[in-house]
């Protein structure tokens, strides 16, 4: 993206955000004390400072229990650089960000960590610090806000040199983190007096979110291939990118030898999105395998051919035809492919697990057998 760099210096001619004065960020463990996924998280609430990424270096230093949690951010902003520092340690270390305010509410004398979130901000430089998330939420009722930066520096040619290298700086993090540069032209459009809150549509297009609302689960379609008929289904990603599904006849595949009619072959192919530039290639390697599986886990079947062409991730494998079935015709039943990847590279294809559509799937599979014969 081409920025116009001259209105933008006179935003930035200050490089620090406005914060409330609340304190300086403090990062401590909170829990509901239920078993869940997101019942255990690092509530981080205060204004970010030169000291943030060094407090919360520290607070995760020998914490293997903390690792993936996601980091709930409740801040009226700060110091820019340490917001861009505090962002790319929480990325280095495979964590997660939110928004919300964390309330404790102790059950004894000595429990400090009994907890639950609700609606809270992060505004200013906490919005970066935040898209350092390899997965970014905004809970109900919560918000992301944006305006320029206000200087108290001092004009002149230096003021002007320091805007410029903090606008690349702010440039090379978003692009690293997978956000469109359009948020910092949101940002410039708004005075530092007010502040621009986020709509949903915005936080999707900028991939401020990466929870992003999925529209209904995707039809199936036959389409023709040299090799013969196949069927086809597209699926749009929490991320915003796009998984191509196909289930073809052994035979359809270009240069694959004829086999028996007891097999399908099945596909998964997702768009590499947001990864940094020339990490897409390293995506293959990272990604140690994959399954396909019911709700229930019954009968998984391993999509063990994993590779990856340009800006795809292909998964794929050969399935038997009756246990593939059996796997359609269970009543309430639903499919998913799981990767066998980290939170990080997960983050560039979607997440680690996807849910196979199966909308009118057990309709026009018949008909792909007839095919396959």
């Amino acid at each position: 993206m081409k920025l116009s760099l001259l209105p933008l210096v006179a935003v930035f001619l200050a490089i620090s955000a406005h914060a409330a004065a609340a304190g300086d960020m403090s990062f401590r463990l909170a829990t509901t004390g239920r078993p869940c996924a997101d019942c255990r998280w690092i509530a981080a609430d205060g204004e970010i400072t030169d000291q943030s990424p060094i407090r919360l270096a520290k607070f995760l230093k020998g914490k293997t229990a903390t690792e993936g949690l996601a980091v709930r951010f409740n801040s009226t902003g700060g110091d820019l650089a340490a917001s861009i520092a505090l962002g790319r340690l929480i990325r280095e270390r495979g964590l997660r960000t939110a928004v919300s305010k964390t309330e404790y509410l102790p059950i004894s004398r000595k429990d400090r960590t009994t907890a639950r979130f609700t609606k809270g901000a992060c505004a200013s430089a906490c919005t970066y610090a935040y898209l350092g998330g390899v997965e970014r939420i905004i809970d109900e009722n919560s918000r992301l806000g944006v305006h320029q930066f206000y200087a108290e520096a001092t004009r002149g040619r230096g003021s002007i040199a320091v805007a410029q290298s903090a606008i690349n700086d702010l440039g090379i993090y978003m692009a690293d983190m997978g956000v469109s540069g359009n948020l910092i032209l949101a940002a410039a459009a708004t005075a530092p007096v007010n502040m621009h809150w986020l709509t949903r549509e915005e936080l999707e297009t900028y991939h401020a979110v990466t929870d992003v609302r999925a529209p209904q689960e995707a039809d199936w379609n036959f389409a023709q291939a040299e090799g013969g008929l196949y069927l086809v289904s597209r699926q749009l990603q929490k991320n915003g990118s796009i998984t191509e599904y196909r289930v073809t006849c052994p035979t359809a595949r270009p240069g694959a030898a004829a086999r028996s009619g007891g097999v399908i072959h099945l596909v998964a192919s997702s768009q590499i999105k947001s990864a940094p530039a020339g990490r897409a290639a390293d995506v293959g390697k990272s990604v140690h395998g994959a399954k396909l599986h019911p709700s229930g886990r019954r009968g998984e079947i391993d999509l063990g051919d994993v590779q990856v062409s340009q800006d795809r991730l292909n998964v794929a494998g050969d399935l038997d035809r009756s246990a593939f079935q059996r796997m359609l015709g269970e009543r309430g039943g639903e499919l998913y492919i799981d990767l066998d990847v980290s939170a990080e590279v997960a983050s560039y294809v979607g997440g680690a697990t996807h849910r196979f559509p199966l909308k009118n799937l057990g309709e026009a599979m018949p008909v792909l057998y007839r095919n396959c014969a």
